[in-house]
Protein backbone atom coordinates (compact mmCIF):
# COMPACT_ATOMS: atom_id res chain seq x y z
CA UNK A 1 0.00 0.00 0.00
CA UNK A 2 1.30 3.45 -0.90
CA UNK A 3 1.72 6.22 1.63
CA UNK A 4 -0.91 8.25 -0.21
CA UNK A 5 -3.43 5.42 0.19
CA UNK A 6 -2.78 5.23 3.93
CA UNK A 7 -3.11 9.00 4.34
CA UNK A 8 -6.44 8.94 2.49
CA UNK A 9 -7.69 6.08 4.66
CA UNK A 10 -6.80 7.86 7.89
CA UNK A 11 -8.25 11.18 6.74
CA UNK A 12 -11.57 9.40 6.19
CA UNK A 13 -11.99 9.21 9.97
CA UNK A 14 -12.09 11.79 12.78
CA UNK A 15 -9.06 10.43 14.66
CA UNK A 16 -6.72 10.54 11.67
CA UNK A 17 -7.82 14.10 10.88
CA UNK A 18 -7.38 15.15 14.50
CA UNK A 19 -3.88 13.65 14.58
CA UNK A 20 -2.90 15.66 11.51
CA UNK A 21 -4.32 18.88 12.99
CA UNK A 22 -2.74 18.47 16.43
CA UNK A 23 0.63 17.59 14.90
CA UNK A 24 0.52 20.57 12.53
CA UNK A 25 -0.29 22.89 15.44
CA UNK A 26 2.95 21.85 17.18
CA UNK A 27 5.17 22.14 14.10
CA UNK A 28 7.16 25.24 13.09
CA UNK A 29 4.78 27.66 11.41
CA UNK A 30 1.75 26.11 13.11
CA UNK A 31 1.43 28.73 15.83
CA UNK A 32 -1.64 30.35 14.26
CA UNK A 33 -3.54 27.16 13.48
CA UNK A 34 -5.57 26.78 16.67
CA UNK A 35 -6.72 30.41 16.67
CA UNK A 36 -7.57 30.19 12.97
CA UNK A 37 -9.81 27.21 13.74
CA UNK A 38 -11.43 28.60 16.88
CA UNK A 39 -14.29 30.64 15.41
CA UNK A 40 -15.33 28.24 12.61
CA UNK A 41 -15.08 25.23 14.94
CA UNK A 42 -17.19 26.91 17.60
CA UNK A 43 -19.80 27.80 14.98
CA UNK A 44 -20.13 24.09 14.16
CA UNK A 45 -20.27 22.92 17.76
CA UNK A 46 -23.62 21.73 19.10
CA UNK A 47 -22.97 23.02 22.61
CA UNK A 48 -21.95 19.70 24.16
CA UNK A 49 -18.35 20.85 24.59
CA UNK A 50 -16.85 23.84 26.36
CA UNK A 51 -14.21 26.14 24.92
CA UNK A 52 -12.18 28.37 27.26
CA UNK A 53 -10.68 31.41 25.60
CA UNK A 54 -8.39 34.15 26.87
CA UNK A 55 -9.98 37.17 25.20
CA UNK A 56 -7.88 40.11 24.11
CA UNK A 57 -9.33 43.55 23.60
CA UNK A 58 -11.48 44.10 20.54
CA UNK A 59 -10.72 46.84 18.12
CA UNK A 60 -13.26 49.59 18.58
CA UNK A 61 -13.81 48.91 22.29
CA UNK A 62 -16.83 46.63 21.90
CA UNK A 63 -17.31 43.11 23.13
CA UNK A 64 -14.79 40.95 21.25
CA UNK A 65 -15.91 38.00 19.19
CA UNK A 66 -14.03 34.79 18.59
CA UNK A 67 -13.25 36.03 15.12
CA UNK A 68 -11.31 38.90 16.69
CA UNK A 69 -8.77 36.27 17.74
CA UNK A 70 -8.14 35.24 14.14
CA UNK A 71 -4.47 35.84 13.27
CA UNK A 72 -3.76 38.74 10.94
CA UNK A 73 -3.57 37.92 7.28
CA UNK A 74 -5.84 34.87 7.42
CA UNK A 75 -9.33 34.84 5.90
CA UNK A 76 -12.29 33.93 8.12
CA UNK A 77 -13.90 30.51 8.29
CA UNK A 78 -12.51 27.23 6.97
CA UNK A 79 -10.47 29.10 4.37
CA UNK A 80 -8.42 30.57 7.20
CA UNK A 81 -7.65 27.09 8.51
CA UNK A 82 -6.54 25.98 5.05
CA UNK A 83 -4.32 29.06 4.79
CA UNK A 84 -2.84 28.44 8.24
CA UNK A 85 -2.08 24.83 7.33
CA UNK A 86 -0.22 26.05 4.25
CA UNK A 87 2.17 27.96 6.55
CA UNK A 88 3.17 24.86 8.51
CA UNK A 89 6.65 23.45 7.92
CA UNK A 90 5.39 19.88 7.83
CA UNK A 91 8.81 18.42 6.98
CA UNK A 92 9.81 18.91 10.61
CA UNK A 93 7.16 16.41 11.70
CA UNK A 94 8.95 13.56 9.95
CA UNK A 95 12.21 14.02 11.83
CA UNK A 96 11.29 15.97 14.95
CA UNK A 97 10.16 14.76 18.38
CA UNK A 98 8.34 11.46 18.79
CA UNK A 99 4.67 11.96 17.81
CA UNK A 100 3.55 9.84 20.76
CA UNK A 101 2.39 12.79 22.94
CA UNK A 102 0.29 14.07 20.04
CA UNK A 103 -1.14 10.60 19.46
CA UNK A 104 -1.96 10.29 23.17
CA UNK A 105 -3.77 13.65 23.12
CA UNK A 106 -5.89 12.47 20.19
CA UNK A 107 -6.79 9.24 21.97
CA UNK A 108 -7.76 11.21 25.07
CA UNK A 109 -10.21 13.34 23.06
CA UNK A 110 -12.06 10.28 21.71
CA UNK A 111 -15.34 10.56 23.58
CA UNK A 112 -17.76 8.20 21.94
CA UNK A 113 -20.74 9.05 24.14
CA UNK A 114 -21.36 12.53 22.74
CA UNK A 115 -21.72 14.25 19.35
CA UNK A 116 -18.56 15.21 17.46
CA UNK A 117 -16.92 18.43 18.62
CA UNK A 118 -17.07 21.46 16.40
CA UNK A 119 -13.39 21.06 15.61
CA UNK A 120 -13.96 17.52 14.35
CA UNK A 121 -16.82 18.74 12.16
CA UNK A 122 -14.57 21.49 10.80
CA UNK A 123 -11.76 19.07 10.00
CA UNK A 124 -14.21 16.86 8.09
CA UNK A 125 -14.98 19.62 5.57
CA UNK A 126 -13.39 18.57 2.26
CA UNK A 127 -11.12 21.58 1.78
CA UNK A 128 -9.77 21.36 5.33
CA UNK A 129 -9.46 17.58 5.21
CA UNK A 130 -7.43 17.75 2.02
CA UNK A 131 -5.17 20.45 3.47
CA UNK A 132 -4.34 18.13 6.39
CA UNK A 133 -2.77 15.51 4.10
CA UNK A 134 0.82 16.86 4.06
CA UNK A 135 0.99 17.02 7.85
CA UNK A 136 -0.40 13.52 8.25
CA UNK A 137 1.99 12.12 5.64
CA UNK A 138 4.90 13.67 7.54
CA UNK A 139 3.77 12.19 10.86
CA UNK A 140 3.48 8.74 9.29
CA UNK A 141 7.01 9.13 7.89
CA UNK A 142 8.45 9.56 11.39
CA UNK A 143 10.48 6.47 12.39
CA UNK A 144 8.40 6.00 15.55
CA UNK A 145 5.23 5.62 13.49
CA UNK A 146 6.58 2.44 11.89
CA UNK A 147 5.45 0.56 15.01
CA UNK A 148 1.84 1.67 14.64
CA UNK A 149 1.05 -1.24 12.33
CA UNK A 150 2.89 -3.86 14.39
CA UNK A 151 1.12 -7.09 15.41
CA UNK A 152 0.66 -8.09 19.04
CA UNK A 153 3.97 -8.14 20.93
CA UNK A 154 3.92 -11.72 22.13
CA UNK A 155 7.00 -11.32 24.30
CA UNK A 156 6.00 -8.04 25.96
CA UNK A 157 2.40 -7.55 27.05
CA UNK A 158 1.57 -5.04 29.79
CA UNK A 159 -1.42 -5.13 32.10
CA UNK A 160 -2.42 -1.70 33.40
CA UNK A 161 -5.44 -0.94 35.54
CA UNK A 162 -6.32 2.73 35.80
CA UNK A 163 -7.67 4.25 39.00
CA UNK A 164 -9.51 7.47 39.77
CA UNK A 165 -8.63 10.70 41.52
CA UNK A 166 -10.02 9.54 44.89
CA UNK A 167 -8.52 6.05 44.95
CA UNK A 168 -5.16 4.53 44.06
CA UNK A 169 -4.89 2.35 40.97
CA UNK A 170 -5.05 -1.37 41.78
CA UNK A 171 -2.15 -3.77 41.48
CA UNK A 172 -2.62 -5.62 38.18
CA UNK A 173 -2.37 -9.40 38.31
CA UNK A 174 -3.54 -12.38 36.32
CA UNK A 175 -4.03 -14.32 39.52
CA UNK A 176 -7.56 -14.67 40.85
CA UNK A 177 -9.03 -13.12 37.71
CA UNK A 178 -12.16 -14.48 36.12
CA UNK A 179 -11.69 -16.82 33.17
CA UNK A 180 -11.70 -14.58 30.05
CA UNK A 181 -13.89 -17.13 28.27
CA UNK A 182 -16.54 -16.81 30.96
CA UNK A 183 -16.29 -13.01 30.92
CA UNK A 184 -16.94 -12.65 27.20
CA UNK A 185 -19.76 -15.20 27.32
CA UNK A 186 -21.45 -13.33 30.16
CA UNK A 187 -20.96 -9.95 28.46
CA UNK A 188 -22.56 -11.14 25.24
CA UNK A 189 -25.45 -12.69 27.16
CA UNK A 190 -25.98 -9.44 29.06
CA UNK A 191 -25.80 -7.48 25.80
CA UNK A 192 -28.47 -9.69 24.23
CA UNK A 193 -30.65 -9.19 27.30
CA UNK A 194 -30.18 -5.41 27.15
CA UNK A 195 -30.99 -5.41 23.45
CA UNK A 196 -34.17 -7.40 24.05
CA UNK A 197 -35.24 -5.11 26.89
CA UNK A 198 -34.66 -1.98 24.78
CA UNK A 199 -36.42 -3.31 21.67
CA UNK A 200 -39.53 -1.37 20.77
CA UNK A 201 -38.82 1.49 23.17
CA UNK A 202 -38.22 4.95 21.72
CA UNK A 203 -34.56 5.91 22.16
CA UNK A 204 -33.85 8.27 25.04
CA UNK A 205 -31.76 11.33 24.10
CA UNK A 206 -29.22 10.63 26.84
CA UNK A 207 -25.84 8.98 27.00
CA UNK A 208 -25.46 5.36 28.00
CA UNK A 209 -23.38 2.27 27.27
CA UNK A 210 -21.16 3.17 24.32
CA UNK A 211 -18.29 0.69 24.35
CA UNK A 212 -18.07 -2.07 21.75
CA UNK A 213 -16.38 -4.70 23.89
CA UNK A 214 -16.36 -5.91 27.50
CA UNK A 215 -14.42 -3.55 29.76
CA UNK A 216 -12.42 -3.85 32.96
CA UNK A 217 -15.64 -3.22 34.87
CA UNK A 218 -17.00 -6.40 33.31
CA UNK A 219 -13.89 -8.31 34.36
CA UNK A 220 -12.40 -8.29 30.86
CA UNK A 221 -8.69 -8.82 30.40
CA UNK A 222 -6.96 -6.47 27.96
CA UNK A 223 -3.25 -5.82 27.55
CA UNK A 224 -1.02 -3.78 25.26
CA UNK A 225 2.64 -3.76 24.29
CA UNK A 226 5.41 -1.17 24.50
CA UNK A 227 6.00 1.78 22.23
CA UNK A 228 9.34 2.09 20.41
CA UNK A 229 10.52 4.25 23.31
CA UNK A 230 10.04 1.32 25.72
CA UNK A 231 7.10 2.97 27.48
CA UNK A 232 3.95 0.81 27.73
CA UNK A 233 1.27 2.02 25.33
CA UNK A 234 -1.43 1.48 27.97
CA UNK A 235 -0.04 4.25 30.19
CA UNK A 236 -1.25 7.05 27.93
CA UNK A 237 -3.01 5.67 24.83
CA UNK A 238 -6.30 5.57 26.72
CA UNK A 239 -9.64 6.97 25.57
CA UNK A 240 -10.80 9.67 28.01
CA UNK A 241 -7.71 9.17 30.18
CA UNK A 242 -8.56 9.41 33.92
CA UNK A 243 -5.35 11.35 34.57
CA UNK A 244 -3.43 8.92 36.77
CA UNK A 245 -0.05 10.22 37.94
CA UNK A 246 1.30 6.76 38.86
CA UNK A 247 0.33 3.32 37.60
CA UNK A 248 1.32 -0.25 38.35
CA UNK A 249 2.27 -2.20 35.25
CA UNK A 250 2.20 -5.98 35.13
CA UNK A 251 4.23 -7.92 32.57
CA UNK A 252 3.21 -11.05 30.68
CA UNK A 253 4.09 -13.07 27.60
CA UNK A 254 1.68 -14.69 25.18
CA UNK A 255 1.42 -18.45 24.91
CA UNK A 256 3.24 -19.40 21.67
CA UNK A 257 0.20 -21.43 20.59
CA UNK A 258 -2.27 -18.59 21.17
CA UNK A 259 -4.43 -17.63 18.19
CA UNK A 260 -4.63 -13.84 17.96
CA UNK A 261 -6.87 -12.15 15.39
CA UNK A 262 -5.18 -9.03 14.02
CA UNK A 263 -7.36 -6.01 13.20
CA UNK A 264 -5.18 -3.73 11.07
CA UNK A 265 -7.72 -1.49 9.33
CA UNK A 266 -11.30 -0.26 9.27
CA UNK A 267 -12.03 -2.88 6.62
CA UNK A 268 -10.64 -5.54 8.95
CA UNK A 269 -12.91 -4.39 11.77
CA UNK A 270 -15.95 -4.38 9.49
CA UNK A 271 -15.09 -7.85 8.17
CA UNK A 272 -14.66 -9.22 11.69
CA UNK A 273 -18.06 -7.84 12.62
CA UNK A 274 -19.66 -9.25 9.48
CA UNK A 275 -18.32 -12.71 10.29
CA UNK A 276 -19.63 -12.67 13.88
CA UNK A 277 -22.38 -10.01 14.19
CA UNK A 278 -24.18 -9.24 17.43
CA UNK A 279 -27.17 -6.89 17.13
CA UNK A 280 -27.09 -3.77 19.34
CA UNK A 281 -29.45 -1.42 17.46
CA UNK A 282 -31.89 -0.85 20.31
CA UNK A 283 -29.30 -0.60 23.08
CA UNK A 284 -26.57 1.41 21.33
CA UNK A 285 -27.88 2.61 17.97
CA UNK A 286 -29.11 6.04 19.09
CA UNK A 287 -25.92 6.87 20.95
CA UNK A 288 -23.65 5.73 18.14
CA UNK A 289 -25.70 7.62 15.58
CA UNK A 290 -25.22 10.71 17.74
CA UNK A 291 -21.51 10.03 18.25
CA UNK A 292 -20.91 9.76 14.51
CA UNK A 293 -22.91 12.90 13.66
CA UNK A 294 -25.74 11.04 11.96
CA UNK A 295 -28.92 12.09 13.77
CA UNK A 296 -31.52 14.27 12.02
CA UNK A 297 -31.10 17.95 12.76
CA UNK A 298 -27.52 17.74 14.01
CA UNK A 299 -25.21 20.52 12.90
CA UNK A 300 -23.05 19.26 10.09
CA UNK A 301 -24.84 15.90 9.90
CA UNK A 302 -24.78 13.96 6.69
CA UNK A 303 -27.36 11.35 5.80
CA UNK A 304 -29.36 10.39 8.87
CA UNK A 305 -28.36 7.06 10.38
CA UNK A 306 -31.31 7.00 12.76
CA UNK A 307 -32.88 4.06 10.90
CA UNK A 308 -29.71 2.01 10.43
CA UNK A 309 -29.10 -1.22 12.26
CA UNK A 310 -25.97 -1.62 14.37
CA UNK A 311 -23.83 -4.64 15.22
CA UNK A 312 -20.61 -5.38 17.11
CA UNK A 313 -18.35 -8.42 16.94
CA UNK A 314 -19.80 -11.33 18.91
CA UNK A 315 -16.72 -11.98 21.03
CA UNK A 316 -18.33 -15.08 22.54
CA UNK A 317 -18.62 -16.64 19.08
CA UNK A 318 -15.12 -15.41 18.23
CA UNK A 319 -13.74 -17.26 21.25
CA UNK A 320 -14.62 -20.57 19.61
CA UNK A 321 -11.72 -20.07 17.20
CA UNK A 322 -9.47 -17.40 18.71
CA UNK A 323 -7.74 -16.59 21.98
CA UNK A 324 -7.51 -12.82 21.54
CA UNK A 325 -8.20 -9.87 19.25
CA UNK A 326 -5.49 -7.24 18.74
CA UNK A 327 -6.17 -3.74 17.39
CA UNK A 328 -3.19 -1.94 15.88
CA UNK A 329 -2.59 1.76 16.46
CA UNK A 330 -3.22 2.49 12.78
CA UNK A 331 -6.47 0.50 12.86
CA UNK A 332 -7.64 2.59 15.80
CA UNK A 333 -6.77 5.82 14.00
CA UNK A 334 -8.68 4.74 10.90
CA UNK A 335 -11.69 3.12 12.59
CA UNK A 336 -12.51 4.86 15.87
CA UNK A 337 -15.50 7.19 15.80
CA UNK A 338 -16.83 6.10 12.39
CA UNK A 339 -20.12 4.51 11.37
CA UNK A 340 -18.75 1.75 9.16
CA UNK A 341 -20.94 -0.21 6.72
CA UNK A 342 -20.90 -3.95 7.41
CA UNK A 343 -20.15 -6.05 4.32
CA UNK A 344 -23.06 -8.18 3.16
CA UNK A 345 -25.58 -6.49 5.48
CA UNK A 346 -27.20 -3.50 3.73
CA UNK A 347 -28.29 -0.73 6.08
CA UNK A 348 -26.13 -2.12 8.91
CA UNK A 349 -23.18 -0.36 10.52
CA UNK A 350 -20.61 -1.05 13.17
CA UNK A 351 -18.67 1.23 15.52
CA UNK A 352 -15.38 1.06 17.40
CA UNK A 353 -15.43 2.76 20.79
CA UNK A 354 -13.84 1.92 24.12
CA UNK A 355 -11.06 -0.13 22.54
CA UNK A 356 -7.67 1.54 23.02
CA UNK A 357 -4.87 1.52 20.42
CA UNK A 358 -2.66 -1.59 20.47
CA UNK A 359 -4.97 -3.26 23.00
CA UNK A 360 -5.57 -6.99 22.82
CA UNK A 361 -8.83 -8.26 24.28
CA UNK A 362 -8.25 -11.78 25.58
CA UNK A 363 -11.05 -14.25 24.92
CA UNK A 364 -9.31 -17.17 26.56
CA UNK A 365 -6.48 -17.62 29.07
CA UNK A 366 -3.37 -17.20 26.91
CA UNK A 367 -0.98 -15.11 29.02
CA UNK A 368 1.84 -16.10 31.36
CA UNK A 369 2.64 -13.53 34.06
CA UNK A 370 6.26 -12.42 34.37
CA UNK A 371 7.37 -11.18 37.79
CA UNK A 372 5.87 -8.52 40.03
CA UNK A 373 4.19 -5.34 38.74
CA UNK A 374 6.37 -2.25 38.36
CA UNK A 375 5.27 1.29 39.17
CA UNK A 376 5.53 3.97 36.47
CA UNK A 377 5.10 7.69 37.18
CA UNK A 378 4.48 10.71 35.00
CA UNK A 379 7.72 12.56 34.32
CA UNK A 380 7.30 16.15 33.18
CA UNK A 381 11.07 16.47 32.80
CA UNK A 382 10.85 14.36 29.66
CA UNK A 383 7.61 15.34 27.89
CA UNK A 384 8.49 13.26 24.85
CA UNK A 385 8.62 10.10 26.95
CA UNK A 386 6.09 11.19 29.54
CA UNK A 387 6.53 8.29 31.98
CA UNK A 388 9.40 6.73 33.90
CA UNK A 389 9.53 3.55 36.00
CA UNK A 390 10.52 3.71 39.66
CA UNK A 391 14.24 3.18 40.05
CA UNK A 392 15.08 4.49 36.58
CA UNK A 393 16.97 7.75 36.98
Amino acid sequence: MSGEDLVARLLAGPRGRRLAFEAAATAPGGEDLRLAALAPATALDDGSTVTLVAVRGASGGGVPSLDDLRPAGLPPGPAGVVAALARVEVEALASGPDPRPTLAAVVDTARSWQPPEGLDRLLAQPAVRDALAPALAAVLAHPAAASWDAPVQRGAQRLVQHGWADEPPPQPSLRDRADPREVVARWCADLRAAESAAAGRPPAPVSGAWWCRPTAADGALATAGDGPDGVPWALDLVEDHPGDEALHVGAAVVDPEARVVEVRSAAGWAALTAAHPLEVTSSRGYLWSMATGGLPGEAGAGRSRADDRWVVPDVDALADGADGVHLTVLAWLETSGRALPVPGRPGTRTFLGGWDPDATLWLRAALVEQGAPRTWRRDDRDPGRGWRPDGDG
